[in-house]
Parts: structure tokens; sequence; C-alpha cells
């Protein structure tokens, strides 16, 4: 049975017609019916391996150059172990329009409580965020290839700013930052800082964990949403007379973004970890344990006077 063929007044027919028309770009439309623009991860909006390639390339020469200028520059401060925790933009699907690029630090601070010997950490967020008037193309042109300049020094479009602009004043603006304070006394201090400790082994020690965490983070603590998680900084407090060490934590920094693919909004969730290792001894005692050749890897060895691990904290800390 066929279907009887219907009439529209012709004015009609051009309504339904125009309803029909959408813009070739993925921009604008001209019907409120037809789905609005989306937005995507940068990485996501390449579709070939060379290009992904490239821009996670792109990613870690500015991240490399960061921290070639860190020690002298940003990195200053109280927070002096800024650690880069990702850079990414949001871009339209189709066109890769950028709508808004964000990179994101993490840092630790800390004090020793004299009276007491607890350590207070504060760990922040810096999220440095820029709008280029650009595309993800050219913007990967612009920061990718080598040059007399450095990517970071190089004016984005559409602004008057560098990536280097961009972070030094984002970083006069931690997130989640907490007051700390070394309140009165002179019982305890920091345990490098404290009678007979050798600053330099436990730096060296400090390092050790760092790489162990390096090491198994992917396979392990890093596998959920904190994927991008920083082992920050060893921070011991030690009787000031002796260097017999009272509390020692191990300072965490992580995030992750979620994207709105409506307007391309980045969000950014961060998070903080203080996880206390069970110490007895001096911090030189400490270092020598964990500083010492042959196997297991630093982050597996017994702390001195426990019969825990680092690794074992952190499976119940992280």
């Amino acid at each position: 049975m066929h279907r009887p063929l219907r009439l529209f007044p012709f004015g009609l027919a051009v309504l339904v017609l125009a309803s029909c028309t959408t813009s070739t770009g993925d921009d604008v439309s001209t019907s409120a019916d037809v789905t609005a623009t989306t937005y995507v991860d940068a990485l996501d909006y390449w579709k070939t391996a060379p290009d992904q390639s490239a821009w996670l390339a792109m990613e870690r020469k500015i991240e490399d150059e960061f921290n070639g200028v860190c020690g002298d520059t940003f990195c200053g401060g109280d927070y002096s172990n800024l650690t880069s925790l990702g850079f990414t933009c949001s871009v339209t699907s189709l066109r890769g329009s950028v709508h808004e690029c964000l990179w994101t630090f993490t840092g630790s601070s800390h004090l020793v409580k004299a009276s007491t010997g607890t350590v207070q950490a504060s760990i922040a967020s810096f999220q440095c965020r820029v709008a280029p008037k650009t595309s993800a193309r050219a913007l990967l042109n612009l920061l990718g290839p080598t040059g007399s300049d450095p990517s970071i020094r190089r004016i984005l479009p559409g602004t008057t700013q560098s990536l280097y602009d961009v972070i030094g004043d984002c970083f006069q603006h931690p997130i989640g930052a907490t007051p700390i304070a070394t309140g009165t006394g002179t019982t305890y201090s920091e345990a490098m800082d404290s009678a007979g400790t050798d600053a330099g082994q436990f730096y060296d020690a400090e390092g050790a964990l760092r790489a162990g965490f390096d090491a198994v983070c992917g396979d392990t603590f890093c596998e959920g949403d904190y994927s991008n998680m920083q082992a920050l900084r060893l921070a011991c407090s030690a009787r000031a007379t002796t260097g017999t060490l009272r509390d020692c934590k191990w300072l965490f920094g992580g995030s992750y973004n979620t994207l709105d693919a409506a307007t391309g909004a980045i969000t950014v969730h961060p998070k903080a970890w203080r996880c206390t290792l069970p110490v007895k001894g001096t911090a030189n005692e400490l270092a020598a344990a964990i500083n010492a050749p042959g196997d297991p890897p630093a982050i597996n060895r017994p702390l001195p006077g426990s019969t825990k691990s680092a690794y074992d904290v952190l499976l119940d800390c992280l």
C-alpha cells in the first residue's frame, strides 16, 4: 500500500528545508535542533599516531624547559619543588579550535613544629590557564619545533603572553594551601638541620625513594584517576641535639581533569597525600638504609626500626 503524497505550502517547504541545513564547520549551526559544538581533549583530537606523538613530544619539551629554569626562577619561593602534572587543551572536535589550555602543577612546603616535632605540610595545586585564539595544529606548530627561543617564551596567538608569563602569575595563587608554622621552642628541627646529619646523603635517599616510586607507579598507585601522581618531599623532624627522628612524612600531589563537552571548560580535581613513615633512629641511619647498594630496591626495604617498607606504607596511604 502506497503512502499518499503530502503537499506543503511553499513557505512551509522552505522552512522545513532550512531546518535541515547545517554549517560545514563544527562551530556554528543554523538550527537549535542541530547538535551543538562538542569539545574534546587535544590529545583525543588527533587522529593519527604521528600527530599524537608530536603533541606528547611538545608536552615533554615544555616540561623540560620548565624544569631547566625552575630552580633559578619559580622554585625560589615557599614551593621550591614545583612539579608539572601535565599540559592540556580543550578543542572543538572537528576543526580543533582551541577553547582553553591548562598547565597544572603541584608543590609542597613544610615546617617542623619546634615544641612537638610534628611535620606540618602545605601541598598546593597551581592551575595555570590561558585561552589562545588558535587551532591545535597551529599551537603544535608554534610550541613543538626547536628554535632560538624556548617554546615557553613564545607569545601565544591572540594574547600578549607566553606560557612563561602565564605560569609566573599563576604561581602567585596556590590552591589548597594550608597554614603552617614552626611555633615556639627549640627541641625539634628539620632533620637535615639537626646535629650531625649528612644533608647530602639525606637528599640522595629522598631521590632514591622518588625513583622507586616512579618505577612502580604506572602499574600500581597511578592506575586510577590520579595517573599523574608525583612524589614531592621526604619531610622529617628530629631532636635538634641528637638527630633522632621524631616524625617523617612522604608528601605527594596529584590531580585529574574533567572536560565539559558542551562548553570546553576544563575542571581540575587536585589531591594531596601525607604518608607517615614509621622510622626509628637518626636521619643518617635512615639515609644509610635507603642508599645501601643491592636489592631490594630502596622503596621496598624495611625502614629502620620497622618491619614495613615505604612501599608498604604507600599501599595504605595512597
